[in-house]
């Protein structure tokens, strides 16, 4: 029973902690699942069935042309950290393509992110997803809308438009003021991850836990001697390796 609680045990749980943690790292640093969070049509429970884009065309009416002019401006709300957004968006296939900018203004106005996107990438059946780059919107925060064509574009892209049975989304405004009881048609794009970081911290848990176990039936079952180093050397190999593992998931992942 004492070889089982001796020091050289200790250091055997603490290397294959490491070797799990670094698994879980890797795992995390993979392409993250995206999930989409339904604004358009909301569901009342995940088992409930998505609209086909037929059943969705049938609902969807259209804007004019967007030109400098005449612009489109959507409130809406982040029930998560967004990563990308789906618009349900129309040109003419017969027409060059050309560029447009999505922007996302904070409520007092500010510019919090912009993103020129082609009407070549347009979908031709249903949702564009267009995923940002290298930017999240902030979860639980106020967020306008807006899709104005770049200098010297043709100005033939359409925006398709829905009744407003949203709460995520708020007033949707044009060159004339408000469109009440209207809302561009569009979900947000959430990043379905960090279960590695979240599995990580239970490991964290169990190990420490687990050490903790093993150094106090040592101590009591005589099998570890020098109690103090024993006790200082695991605190500080443990307290090394959580801080390296926490910089390495705050830098590639959070």
């Amino acid at each position: 029973m004492k070889k089982i609680l001796s020091a050289k045990h200790l250091i055997f749980i603490i290397i294959a902690y490491c070797v799990l943690s670094s698994l879980f790292l890797v795992s995390d640093k993979k392409e993250p699942d995206r999930l989409t969070f339904d604004i358009a049509f909301p569901k009342a429970d995940e088992d409930e069935p998505d609209l086909s884009k037929e059943e969705i065309e049938a609902l969807v009416t259209y804007t004019p042309a967007i030109t400098e002019n005449n612009t489109y401006t959507q409130i809406i709300y982040t029930p998560k950290i967004i990563t990308g957004i789906d618009l349900w968006m129309r040109t003419s296939p017969e027409t060059t393509p050309s560029l447009y900018t999505l922007e996302f203004y904070n409520a007092d106005g500010t510019l919090a992110y912009s993103q020129v996107f082609s009407t070549k990438s347009i979908s031709s059946d249903g949702y564009t997803t267009i995923i940002f780059d290298n930017f999240k919107l902030a979860e639980g925060k106020q967020y306008n809308l807006k899709i104005s064509p770049e200098n010297g574009s043709s100005t033939n892209l359409t925006l398709g438009l829905i009744p407003d049975k949203s709460t995520w989304a708020a007033g949707l405004y044009g060159t004339n003021g408000l469109i009440s009881g209207t809302i561009i048609c569009f979900n947000l794009i959430y990043d379905y991850q960090n279960w590695g970081f979240i599995n990580w911290m239970v490991l964290t848990l169990i190990c420490i836990f687990t050490l903790m176990y093993l150094i106090a039936k040592g101590i009591k079952n005589q099998s570890i001697r020098s109690k103090n180093i024993t006790i200082t050397l695991t605190v500080i190999a443990m307290l090394t390796i959580i801080t390296v593992f926490t910089l390495c998931y705050s830098k590639f992942i959070i």
